[in-house]
């Protein structure tokens, strides 16, 4: 919770949530690792963004991590002053960033982000709240059917997200609520063009890339929930191939 007891706005530039999950696999056998350690994932995707975290012998339970109230999931930072030492079997810890606009200004000027960073500012005597909320769930493959259940939006791509401009890819969006607008940035990179499922349920899109390097997809909700999907746009196959052989 913040909260603003002066009598001036301020600004938050920057806000995260330490994701402290035991993945840190040193001088342990693989048995041992099987039980003790988990993976941990994120999927940046703004107000539909989460984090999963799965037992490296893939058994139930896994767990999700899930945003609440005005919590996006806008970036991952490591956490650059945790001692653990890190190596080929540890790579650190992360926070969750609700906010990153300060990070983006000075740390990360040299990069682009992932999704479009944000601050907020607090108004004389404002408070603001700000959470995760954790959810069980089955082994790994049941992580979808839980964010349903959860009313979350769930989005499949296929291929996948890295996406040749010669293949024609698919986008299947599950959620209680149509969709209302989809912005493409940059603009040309993708075009998107809504088809039909055999799920009524499920919103159904053809998309094809059209420019090289990343974009990003924000798809609004007609109940105010936003969700960012982000493509990675390469040659087509063959020359894709080409290169590979090349090198």
């Amino acid at each position: 919770m913040l909260h603003n007891p002066t009598k001036q706005a301020i600004e938050i530039g920057a806000l995260g949530m330490p994701m402290i999950f035991n993945n840190l696999i040193e001088r342990r056998t693989l048995e041992q690792a099987h039980v003790q350690n988990v993976f941990y994932d994120p999927y940046i995707g703004g107000q539909a963004g989460y984090l999963q975290v799965t037992r490296l012998n893939g058994h139930a339970p896994s767990l999700l991590v899930l945003p609440q109230a005005n919590t996006s999931f806008e970036a991952y930072n490591p956490l650059l002053d945790d001692p653990t030492p890190r190596g080929i079997v540890f790579e650190g810890f992360y926070e969750w960033m609700a906010l990153s606009k300060a990070y983006a200004e000075k740390e990360w000027k040299q990069a682009d982000p992932w999704n479009r960073p944000t601050s907020i500012l607090l108004k004389p005597g404002e408070t603001k709240s700000y959470g995760v909320q954790l959810v069980l769930s089955g082994t790994p493959r049941d992580i979808e059917t839980t964010l349903r259940k959860s009313n979350r939006p769930v989005a499949v791509g296929i291929p996948g997200y890295v996406l040749p401009t010669d293949v024609k890819g698919k986008l299947f969006l599950e959620y209680k609520s149509p969709v209302k607008q989809i912005d493409i940035e940059p603009k040309g990179a993708l075009t998107i063009e809504k088809t039909t499922a055999a799920d009524k349920a499920i919103q159904a899109y053809a998309v094809n890339g059209k420019l090289f390097g990343r974009a990003r997809l924000t798809i609004t909700y007609q109940d105010g929930m936003q969700q960012v999907i982000h493509y990675k746009v390469i040659n087509p196959e063959r020359k894709t191939i080409e290169a590979f052989g090349n090198f």
